[in-house]
């Protein structure tokens, strides 16, 4: 009777205290069954010892004990690896079993609820909306898998320890943000956290007007930012998880990983990475044939062997493009997969089906600030500088530590207008040192202004960094990128022959 009644206390204080403690439902089941299993356990040595007055312990009655013990344990056993499997998310959002994305070994992310500090109902409202449009845009993007707000929600609902909420729905990635009024001032700080040992990723600190707090386009562009600096295929995640792949051979790389040595080809660019990545990914889609964000990684290698002339193999805008349709038929939302069809198209100079495709990607991703910037300054290329400078002053509004070749297409925007002064002031802000585009461009604009000392000195960095410039330039700078510009081209050619570069570009 009195281990019924202790029993029957502890069991309404697990009742009480429950929700406070981050108690859940099977992990209750389970303490109720090591009640059950130790109650007959009492019933077994109350009868042995007390009716029957043994005062050894026999057999049988170890036995008994035993077989208790077994049948508690297995159920124990089965009742925590069922409460396990409820704390783990639905991942319907971004679905890992989805047969166009492969994501075996690829960390989760999630955006936490933030927490506002006031009494303002304005405040309470944008720290909301901002979370769920920091969750829905990092969603975009191709190779970051972020998990559906309401897993997110109903986990931080029990728990408060961030790694704990992290490690109950599987994320490694934890975002947070907290949002306080001081006076008529708001601040806002947001924190990128790894879960796996505690270290802050990124982190940001804002202040703003208070009043901003109610105005939706203030917090699209907050969110915007916040987003592609986050996500980017150069952003903080996709570097911190690209040095995981240093080490490894392409061969041995899963899919994910695959895409990942892909960002890095992106950020680090040059003949080397290139054919990492193309070994990887060629592999990973032998493996995984239905992995539409690994085909559409592959279609841009493939077509950057003629774009940028690295580890050609022949036919290359040919295969760029089967990849790219493969990718787009296995997922038609995916907009890498838009984005990798533009780009190829665009070398192809079929421009009526590269401004499609590039609308297309931007549309379904607007905060992929490095695809943005590329679109923008290849529209500016085809022929639609007003358009393409839109674009491309977007990718730099959002991501305000963008990389320096966003600039390019601003560059020779002005520099085909002959403002020359404030070409050169872009040239040299690009700051791309061992890239021989940064070195041209300043050429081009010391000429223009009639600098012709560092417009020498320039040349001669060129001819450093691109030992072959004079003669391959015409088609890698020419036939491949400016082929819409003749008159651009023309400019080019004479500004060049001033500091002593001459390239025969009749034959393309």
């Amino acid at each position: 009777m009195a281990y019924i009644t202790a029993a029957w206390v502890a069991v309404q204080l697990v009742d009480v205290l429950g929700g406070r403690w981050g108690i859940t439902e099977g992990i209750a089941r389970g303490f109720d069954l090591i009640l059950i299993t130790g109650f007959f356990l009492v019933l077994i040595v109350a009868w042995y010892h007390g009716d029957k007055g043994h005062q050894k312990v026999g057999g049988t009655e170890l036995l008994l004990i035993a077989l208790t013990l077994v049948a508690g344990s297995v159920g124990l056993f089965f009742e925590m690896r069922k409460a396990d499997e409820s704390m783990r998310p639905e991942r319907t959002a971004l679905s890992a079993e989805s047969p166009s994305r492969h994501t075996e070994g690829a960390p989760w992310m999630a955006v936490l609820p933030f927490e506002a500090h006031g009494n303002s109902d304005d405040l309470k409202s944008f720290a909301t909306n901002l979370a769920a449009s920091i969750n829905s845009g990092l969603s975009s993007f191709s190779h970051l898998l972020v998990l559906s707000r309401s897993v997110v929600e109903n986990a931080a609902e029990s728990l408060r320890d961030p790694r704990e909420i992290g490690a109950s729905v599987g994320a490694r990635y934890l975002m947070e943000g907290d949002v306080r009024s001081i006076d008529d001032q708001l601040r806002l700080t947001v924190q990128l956290t790894d879960s796996t040992d505690g270290k802050t990723v990124w982190s940001t600190k804002s202040d703003f007007k208070l009043s901003d707090a109610a105005s939706l386009q203030f917090q699209d562009a907050i969110a915007e930012r916040i987003v592609a600096t986050v996500g980017d295929s150069s952003g903080v995640v996709t570097r911190e998880l690209a040095n995981s792949i240093i080490p490894k051979s392409p061969e041995s790389m899963t899919s994910y990983e695959a895409v990942l040595q892909w960002t890095v080809n992106r950020q680090v660019g040059g003949p080397e990475v290139h054919l990492r990545a193309r070994t990887a990914l060629e592999r990973a889609v032998e493996l995984e044939p239905e992995d539409a964000v690994a085909w559409a990684c592959l279609a841009h290698v493939y077509t950057e062997e003629f774009m940028s002339n690295y580890n050609p193999l022949p036919n290359p805008l040919e295969r760029g493009l089967v990849a790219a349709r493969r990718a787009v038929a296995l997922d038609r939302t995916d907009s890498l997969a838009h984005y990798s069809l533009a780009i190829n198209r665009y070398f192809a100079k079929n421009i009526e089906a590269f401004r499609a495709a590039a609308d297309r990607s931007i549309e379904l991703n607007p905060n992929d600030a490095s695809a943005v910037a590329m679109l923008g300054m290849l529209t500016s290329f085809s022929g639609d500088w007003d358009a393409g400078m839109e674009i491309t002053k977007r990718a730099m509004q959002i991501n305000p530590d963008h990389p320096g070749y966003y600039r390019f297409g601003i560059f020779y925007d002005q520099y085909r207008k002959g403002n020359g002064a404030e070409a050169l002031d872009i040239a040299l802000q690009i700051n791309m040192p061992g890239y021989y585009v940064d070195a041209l461009v300043r050429v081009l604009a010391y000429v223009q202004i009639g600098d012709f000392e560092a417009a020498t000195k320039a040349a001669e960095e060129l001819q450093a960094l691109f030992p072959n410039f004079e003669a391959d330039f015409g088609r890698l700078g020419v036939t491949n990128w400016f082929f819409a510009q003749p008159e651009l081209i023309d400019e080019i050619a004479n500004d060049l022959l001033k500091v002593g570069l001459s390239t025969d570009w009749t034959i393309y």
